[in-house]
């Protein structure tokens, strides 16, 4: 059974491989928090990706096995 996790990060690398940042409203918080190289927000998270795509447009990556753990406290 997948969990949403799951269907999300799925969803989130179908969206890359659509080479469409800008939907990425649709698995990403608006009030999303980055890090790193990736952007500070979700519009720079969403430029940074653009960035990366222009020079690789037919970018695709195979999203081969995931691992969720879920720890309840």
């Amino acid at each position: 059974m997948e969990t949403t996790e799951k269907s999300v990060v799925r969803r989130f690398y179908e969206i890359v491989g659509e080479g469409r940042p800008e939907a990425l409203n649709e698995v990403c918080s608006a009030d999303l928090v980055g890090h790193a190289g990736a952007g500070s927000d979700l519009a720079d998270l969403k430029a940074s990706i653009a960035s990366f795509l222009a020079p690789f447009p037919d970018l695709a990556a195979d999203l081969v096995r995931m691992n969720v753990d879920i720890i309840v406290a």
